[in-house]
């Protein structure tokens, strides 16, 4: 049995009903609707104007004069939620063990409001105070708030859209599980703009007037904004502090339609599979759910969708199970829906009420289900499921469930017991829930497949070959003088079916870029992926920029020639699960699909969660990777921000030279469960034996303690039983800047002469001086060279190449390499993003 489980104890929420926890819920109680005209940006030729905005949010009544001053809105709005739910769990991070409190923030936009006015800027309409280009990345808020509120365990931006915040709170209960944190704050963030209006507009998903979910009369979506986030925390770290253990999280699930970018599939057999994963994980039945979040957006094809899903899954219960959607009252709040819709459920579990279901007023006969509407339902509400549906074919379902005390599983479902489930009057229900699903029974992880699109070659062997010869693919960029980075010549398509390569036209560089190399990776692998294996094959992405180079050319057009000019096309590849959602249409695969930004990390972190995927056993094959592309916005918006380097040949941890080279890659692997791989006798490039992630909250030459980046190497080197002694060679993110000097302290509190047990130095090795800075491609790629050395190492290294700490504060070359990898057995991949978070992986050469 799961031996860690999850309750959630606090609530916060910044919506347009209301900017705490306490106006949400009365507003919703009263069946208050929150839409109204947009008041925030102009509405000269916006077809539909109506949207759920926050008002009368002071930040300066919550925030400092420097958070007032400084951060961006989004930031605001999620800060000030966070602060309520900290304070509703009573739980004070710097009196707990801050390496032991994460981060999981979902979000569709993420700085957009940045990004629209730089777009302005650039066309000649605007000032603009360049610094504020550092919030406009997806992770950037999660990582604020990190700051913020003295995080250093695991932070991450989940993004796959709609989907996002309840995906959020699934992977907060699968991080609690495995022991990565005793508690996180989760949730979702999403700010009202031009870009995404025009966006729905332009796809014709909104309604000029009222949002009528499951109405015969419905007509679309409208657009909200807001912050919802949740404490949830282990329940022995919540009992030793004497919070509030009533409500728990107890099943997680996700799945893909693998079908169509923006379209659900019509028999809603992805949203079904995520609800049987989801309760599958929490080992219930359908039987045993008592009110129904739906994701609800009011949309004709959306809302029959998820009628049939829940009719497939709950059969003839369907129409008796209540339901309701929140989305009439404060719109489509995108990846804050789900955080709002977790909270909707812990007050339904804690008040034995259910809120009306605002805008459905004359029930679709098409949609046969118990629509809680008109007024509050009281019903004593023991188990819950939240689901939510979004673009690339994402779904995400979560089970929560009102618990006794510590040594009862939920609370007494009222006279004469439940469905399903045998109540004494005054007793609790004789069913084994603290039997949720199977806990992981540790299967080894073997990579399987490895695939890659990078300035240095399309395989593992080339890459080696061509890295340890000491070639450089940063070159001067294009007709930019001065400007220094790598890119990929051309991307290889040609192994693609006939019958999807006509697909590959329309795609952006970084669909291109991650299809290439996901493809490269199935056929490394000899993966055949078809009938019911295909839902046991997941799909984890990590990003660093996302769909940048998309965004900025849709927003140019809206900014230059109006809303009009709003794309169809474009907006659909502007959410950044776009590229994994290619993926999972043109393999087929409909397992978990997650995207995550973690910046540079990204790609790293995303391995981890493949691995931690089959340890669960909620999939026996992952692709996992990362993959991000260069362009021209992308170099614009560095130079703005003078943060490109003028010279090539920069040394890491020699030099200290501002900015980076920019590049780009995509690399896949395929990671399989040991047991699987070695029936199908697959070839074996490695085992992955534990890793870590963190946040290193100063990233500067004056730090010399490097806490973040070293506990997150420790924590590796624990999970997977190694000491310290034991790893050979290190390939880090050193890329010759500042920053190289706190990755330096870290690895010398970890490896140094000081460091217990006193081991010899591995050998270190900095990969983005010779192929640049690729963002979250690199930590993979990183891996693959890592594999590729380990299978075969080589005969002779480029005498720059191999370092070695010096015995006190510095590295020195370390002249012996060839010889050393010739018996390496063990490897540490380490990535780092510059903003904080950090993710370290143990390889081990595996026959």
């Amino acid at each position: 049995m799961w031996s860690r489980r999850a309750v959630i104890t606090g609530c916060g929420a910044v919506s347009p009903l209301g900017n705490n926890v306490a106006a949400l819920w009365s507003g919703l109680l009263a069946g208050r609707c929150g839409l109204q005209r947009i008041r925030s940006f102009d509405l000269d030729g916006v077809t539909v104007t109506q949207a759920g905005e926050v008002k009368d949010f002071h930040p300066e009544e919550r925030l400092s004069a420097v958070e007032v001053a400084r951060l961006e809105r989004a930031d605001q709005l999620s800060l000030s939620a966070a602060r309520e739910a900290l304070a509703d769990a009573e739980l004070d991070v710097a009196a707990t063990d801050p390496a032991r409190v994460g981060v999981i923030l979902g979000t569709s936009l993420g700085g957009m409001l940045v990004g629209e006015a730089y777009q302005r800027h650039r066309s000649g309409h605007a000032a603009f105070d360049v610094r504020r280009l550092f919030d406009f990345p997806y992770y950037a808020t999660a990582n604020t708030l990190a700051r913020r509120l003295g995080v250093r365990g695991p932070v991450v931006s989940p993004s796959i859209a709609c989907a996002s915040g309840t995906a959020a709170v699934g992977l907060a209960l699968e991080h609690i599980r495995l022991g990565s944190a005793d508690a996180f704050l989760v949730g979702g963030v999403e700010t009202l703009c031009s870009f995404v209006v025009n966006g729905f507009n332009c796809l014709r998903a909104t309604t000029p007037d009222v949002v009528r979910p499951f109405d015969a009369h419905r007509a679309g979506l409208l657009l909200g904004e807001g912050a919802a986030m949740l404490v949830i925390e282990s329940l022995e770290h919540a009992r030793a502090r004497g919070a509030a253990t009533d409500v728990e999280v107890i099943g997680a699930g996700l799945a893909g339609d693998a079908t169509h970018m923006t379209a659900p599939a019509r028999d809603g057999a992805g949203a079904a599979r995520a609800m049987r994963r989801a309760l599958a994980d929490a080992g219930l039945t359908p039987h045993d759910i008592e009110f129904i979040s739906a994701h609800g957006t009011g949309t004709v094809y959306n809302d029959a969708m998820e009628v049939a899903a829940i009719a497939s899954v709950f059969g003839d219960a369907a129409t008796r199970i209540p339901v309701n959607s929140i989305k009439g009252a404060i719109g489509h709040t995108l990846a804050a829906a789900g955080g709002f819709e977790a909270i909707l459920c812990r007050q339904v579990l804690r008040a034995g009420l259910i809120p009306p279901t605002v805008g459905c007023a004359q029930p679709d006969p098409a949609c046969p289900l118990d629509i809680v509407r008109d007024a509050p339902r009281r019903a004593s509400i023991a188990v819950t499921l939240s689901t939510s549906s979004a673009f690339a074919g994402n779904n995400a379902a979560i089970v929560m469930v009102r618990r006794q005390s510590d040594t009862v599983g939920i609370l007494p479902f009222g006279k004469g017991g439940s469905r399903g489930i045998s109540v004494t009057p005054g007793k609790s229900p004789s069913i084994p829930l603290f039997q949720r699903g199977r806990p992981p029974d540790s299967p080894a992880v073997l990579i399987t497949g490895i695939g890659m699109v990078s300035p240095l070659g399309l395989s593992p062997p080339e890459l080696a070959a061509r890295f340890t010869a000491g070639e450089c693919a940063i070159r001067p960029l294009g007709d930019s003088p001065g400007v220094y980075g790598a890119s990929v010549a051309d991307i290889p398509l040609s192994m693609i079916p006939d019958a999807q390569r006509a697909r590959t036209g329309r795609l952006d560089r970084l669909c291109r870029l991650f299809l290439a190399a996901a493809y490269l990776a199935a056929d490394s692998a000899q993966l055949d992926i078809s009938g019911a294996d295909a839902e046991r094959v997941g799909l984890s992405f990590g990003s660093g920029l996302g769909c940048l180079l998309t965004n900025a050319e849709y927003n140019q057009k809206l900014v230059e020639q109006g809303p009009a000019a709003a794309s169809p096309r474009l907006f659909a590849y502007t959410v950044s699960s776009a590229a994994a959602g290619e993926i999972s249409i043109a393999l087929g695969i409909k397992g978990p699909n997650v995207t995550m930004h973690m910046g540079s990390a990204a790609g790293l972190g995303a391995v981890g969660y493949g691995y931690d995927l089959i340890r669960m056993g909620k999939a026996d094959v992952v692709l996992a990777g990362g993959a991000d592309a260069c362009g021209a916005a992308l170099v614009h918006g560095l130079h703005d921000m003078r943060l490109l380097k003028r010279d090539s040949g920069a040394r890491p941890f020699h030099d200290r030279l501002p900015g980076l080279y920019p590049s780009e890659a995509a690399a896949v692997l395929v990671l399989e469960r040991g047991d699987r791989a070695r029936r199908r006798q697959a070839r074996c490039w490695g085992r992955i034996d534990g890793y870590a992630a963190g946040f290193e909250p100063t990233l500067t030459r004056r730090n010399r303690v490097a806490t973040g980046l070293r506990e997150a190497m420790q924590r590796a080197l624990a999970a997977s039983g190694h000491a310290a002694a034991a790893v050979d060679f290190v390939l880090t993110s050193a890329h010759a800047t500042a920053v190289d000097d706190t990755e330096r302290a870290a690895l010398a509190a970890v490896f140094g002469p000081g460091a217990p047990p006193h081991p010899s130095s591995p050998l270190l090795f900095a990969p983005k001086a010779a192929w640049g800075e690729c963002f979250a491609a690199h930590g993979v790629l990183s891996l693959a060279l890592a594999a590729a050395w380990l299978q075969a190492p080589p005969h002779a290294v480029a005498e720059h190449l191999a370092l070695e700490l010096d015995g006190g504060s510095g590295v020195r070359a370390a002249g012996d390499a060839p010889a050393r990898l010739q018996h390496a057995q063990l490897a540490m991949v380490h990535a780092l993003c510059y903003s904080g978070p950090t993710v370290t992986l143990l390889l081990r050469r595996e026959s």
